[in-house]
């Protein structure tokens, strides 16, 4: 599964599956949350109860985004820790993520409901291809 922005449908993540194997968490300051390739959806239980139902990915995994324009949207000491609302956008300006990269915590990139959603185009390609190869047009 892939992610794209709300607004102008850009494609802003990497082919991603959920994460299962709770064994691949990193709970460590300062090192990514999860590994690359993944996905989970945030319960409160890594980030701040404040972040539920956001997707957290790898920094990793992000494409066509880049840093907020607006500077007042980062905080932190030695990296980004969120407090100030999103600030990754996608390549054409739209608000899309949070990232969480400070000292004191776990890494990962909180991608906002409200500003994307799946990218199921794959998925209507596989779907019609296995239609066309099983004979079932």
């Amino acid at each position: 599964m892939r992610y794209k922005c709300s607004s102008c449908g850009t494609i802003i993540t990497k082919e991603l599956k959920l994460l299962t194997d709770k064994n691949l968490i990193s709970v460590v300051d300062g090192e990514d949350l999860i590994p690359s390739g993944y996905f989970m959806i945030c319960d409160g239980t890594y980030f701040s109860a404040s972040f539920t139902t956001r997707i957290i990915i790898n920094k990793n995994d992000m494409i066509n985004s880049k840093r907020h324009y607006d500077e007042n949207r980062f905080c932190g000491c030695c990296g980004q820790d969120g407090s100030a609302g999103p600030n990754i956008i996608c390549v054409n300006n739209h608000d899309i993520a949070t990232e969480l990269s400070d000292c004191w915590m776990s890494h990962g990139i909180l991608l906002e409901p409200c500003f994307v959603k799946e990218d199921d185009s794959q998925e209507f390609v596989n779907m019609v291809l296995k239609q066309i190869f099983s004979g079932n047009t």
